[in-house]
């Protein structure tokens, strides 16, 4: 974000969403003061797949009059690329048909077709650390210190490389911005003082987004 001092309010949980819904992935936050500047919302997303639609936006709390009934919508969030892949129990090393094309501390998050390895969670984010082309570890942290202890195989495993996607909010009037041109802002739709309900993420029937971790940050 261009203005302000950016911090963070809320982070949201990992987890899978699929099926025809609108689902809350973050925590509630509150702007407070005379309201946030802009607000920027970062998703960190593994497996997509995309039958109808995807879409990200920001809700509201109703019974403040502060903001417009409909939720401001954001962006909207593409389908992956799943790499199959098997990992052994016995020495956490996960091996990709081809090329895995990681570099040491790559977000990746892992899915099952139909089994999930044991000691890996749906929606979590783990680090890459290469071994070679095809083969690597798994760890917990960003410094590759702690690598997954897998306990089971799985079944038709897949990993994806996280990507993440953004909206942003602006608080301005519309307006001329030299350099830029004209700008729509966003000022209906941020609150002043009052709760949001948070983030959403809008699937369909047989649409799935694996949700790593939700962002929010405000510049005051």
């Amino acid at each position: 974000m261009s203005v302000g001092t950016n911090r963070p309010v809320k982070k949201g949980l990992a987890a899978s969403y699929t099926g025809n819904a609108t689902n809350v992935v973050s925590k509630e936050f509150r702007v407070t003061g005379v309201g946030a500047k802009a607000i920027r919302v970062d998703f960190v997303v593994g497996r997509v797949d995309i039958t109808t639609g995807i879409t990200c936006s920001l809700a509201h709390s109703s019974g403040y009059g502060l903001w417009d009934t409909v939720a401001k919508t954001g962006t909207t969030v593409t389908a992956s690329t799943e790499k199959t892949v098997t990992v052994v129990a016995a020495t956490d090393v996960w091996t990709d048909g081809a090329t895995h094309g990681y570099s040491d501390g790559d977000a990746v998050m892992i899915s099952a077709n139909t089994a999930m390895p044991g000691g890996v969670s749906v929606g979590q984010i783990y680090y890459a650390k290469v071994i070679n082309a095809t083969t690597y570890y798994l760890c917990h942290d960003r410094a590759l210190q702690r690598i997954v202890d897998v306990t089971s195989t799985g079944t038709a495993v897949r990993a994806t490389k996280c990507r993440v996607f953004s909206f942003k909010l602006l608080a301005e009037d519309n307006g001329y911005d030299a350099g830029v041109g004209w700008v729509t802002h966003d000022a209906a739709d941020l609150p002043l003082r009052a709760m949001a309900r948070g983030v959403m993420i809008g699937t369909h029937a047989n649409d799935r987004v694996d949700v790593g971790e939700v962002l929010v940050m405000q510049a005051d």
